[in-house]
């Protein structure tokens, strides 16, 4: 299993923003979309998140690399409104699956290949870090043969 940031076959484009009122609609239908698709998630600063994948293995910490996606989720029920992504658990940890809080982000972002297909989210929170999710491989949703072993 590698930590390096995953390449994309396209070359990656500027992500785009999500204006806040649409961060809720978004995670939805991102969720939907891309349910059991196998993620690495990074954190790091957000001066390097659009570096490429050399910078952000350098600066950047691996928080989960080939994991299914079980959701993203806005939660502005709170105090302070954070986005939320949930993971299958590593082997071994006892734990069904395992969550990842942004607290006070600032900006979301959808990730595109050059090509459009969506490559990932990238959120930017107010302390100047991102946390960048990647799909192991991408592709359109509709390629797919069906539901991830995780889901079944």
């Amino acid at each position: 299993m590698s930590l390096q940031p995953q390449p994309n076959a396209s070359p990656p484009q500027r992500p785009d923003a999500v204006p806040r009122r649409r961060w809720a609609e978004t995670c939805a239908a991102f969720s939907r979309q891309h349910r059991g698709w196998l993620v690495q998630l990074w954190a790091v600063p957000t001066a390097v998140a659009d570096a490429g994948a050399e910078a952000v293995a350098a600066a950047g910490q691996a928080l989960a690399v080939g994991v299914p996606l079980h959701d993203v989720t806005l939660d502005a029920s709170a105090a302070m409104t954070a986005i939320v992504l949930h993971t299958a658990a590593p082997p071994g940890s006892g734990q069904p699956v395992q969550q990842l809080r942004i607290a006070a982000p600032a900006a979301l972002r959808l990730e595109h290949a050059a090509d459009g297909t969506v490559t990932g989210l990238r959120i930017d929170d107010t302390t100047g870090h991102s946390t960048l999710l990647h799909f192991r491989t991408t592709g359109p949703p509709e390629m797919l043969d069906g539901l991830a072993d995780t889901e079944r």
